[in-house]
């Protein structure tokens, strides 16, 4: 039997095993989490665009309820571009805004951070830009303080969600796994 067999006859594996038995059982439950806690939030974007889709199509001309929805579309989409290197502004953005026509050109370039694929500038660029379609439906008398107030709430609510997303890529693997893991070499 080889020497190495041997030593590991002498010491306590099965309670290691153990050990790290449950931490990863513990792990990937909280990965889990994780991920349906992220799924939750996505969907709360879709649904704030669907709510503010549906409160300006009644109250606002169709070209400024469009220019509107364009926007919430194209800065939820601008929003996943940031999170990491697999969706990036060219290979979901720009398809995106190519199948769809979310921003012309002239809204592109007026964009701050025209680099989508690093954080959340542009997502939140583009947030500014819908409260700033509000406030100007409000000058114009299309819509009232109350209207504008539930617009600006369903933009804020977008923006928070996302957010949360990205709280969620900024939140380290949990010590007890990486203190077990160490231990454990």
């Amino acid at each position: 039997m080889p020497r190495m067999v041997e030593e590991l006859g002498n010491t306590d594996i099965d309670i290691i095993g153990g050990f790290l038995s449950f931490f990863l059982v513990l792990f990937v439950n909280q990965t889990n989490a994780r991920f349906f806690d992220m799924y939750k939030l996505s969907k709360k974007c879709a649904g704030q665009i669907q709510d503010v889709a549906g409160l300006v199509s009644s109250e606002f001309p169709k070209h400024d309820a469009d220019r509107l929805v364009r926007y919430m579309n194209a800065a939820h989409i601008a929003g996943y571009t940031g999170l990491s290197e697999v969706y990036t502004k060219h290979n979901l953005f720009d398809k995106f805004n190519e199948d769809y026509k979310l921003l012309n050109q002239k809204e592109l370039s007026r964009l701050i951070q025209p680099d989508m694929d690093s954080g959340s500038g542009a997502f939140k660029e583009l947030c500014t830009w819908c409260q700033k379609e509000v406030s100007k439906a409000v000058k114009a008398k299309r819509i009232d303080t109350m209207e504008a107030h539930k617009l600006h709430h369903h933009i804020l609510e977008l923006r928070g969600s996302m957010d949360g997303i990205y709280d969620y890529c900024d939140q380290p693997v949990h010590f007890f796994y990486i203190h077990f893991c160490k231990i454990s070499i």
